[in-house]
């Protein structure tokens, strides 16, 4: 009888490390979890992690189950690699590595930096997009001067020529150092 995936054994046994290698190495990088359980004494939810760490929180921090009432919660439980929390009744998936990052706070942060790399990002679009805005003249300018400056400057043989704002105090308020009646 013929083999029904084609391959021969050597390779199928190939395949199968190079699958247990993988799992190794998520077990070893990805938050995995032991142990799930809600204390409803606290009305807490606490999560074992496989690295030691245990963490209790208020289930209404997820939205996943803000909504759980103590007989929901009562049945949570993990999925076989512990890579998942479940609540059946809810027929809610919760990922770990989501759960913990939700929970800190790192998932805007992730975002953030996910934004920050690809506004750093190169590419040849970017370089050509680039060199066809340069040939029309650049940036466009601020459409607001600094202050004190006319929109529209002048020119008067070659030189810009701005208008200065007046005197801080006004025109009418002379320096106290400028006596001009002659009175001292």
């Amino acid at each position: 009888m013929a083999d029904p995936t084609g391959l021969e054994a050597a390779a199928l046994l190939e395949q199968i490390e190079a699958a247990r290698a993988r799992a190794a190495e998520s077990d070893r990088v990805e938050p995995r979890a032991s142990a799930v359980r809600y204390r409803a004494d606290e009305g807490v939810v606490e999560l074992a992690l496989t690295s030691g760490l245990t963490l209790a929180f208020a289930p209404a921090m997820l939205a996943e189950l803000g909504g759980a009432g103590p007989a929901e919660l009562a049945e949570l439980g993990l999925t076989p690699f512990g890579d998942a929390v479940t609540c059946p009744p809810l027929d809610v998936h919760i990922h770990v590595a989501g759960l913990l990052a939700d929970l800190t706070g790192l998932a805007a942060w992730w975002q953030l930096e996910a934004v920050r790399r690809a506004g750093r990002a190169t590419s040849d679009a970017k370089a050509r997009a680039a060199r066809v805005n340069g040939q029309k003249g650049g940036r466009p300018r601020k459409s607001a001067p600094p202050r004190g400056e006319t929109l529209a400057p002048q020119r008067r043989q070659g030189w810009m020529v701005r208008e200065r704002p007046s005197h801080p105090y006004g025109p009418e308020t002379q320096d106290p150092a400028e006596d001009t009646d002659g009175e001292s």
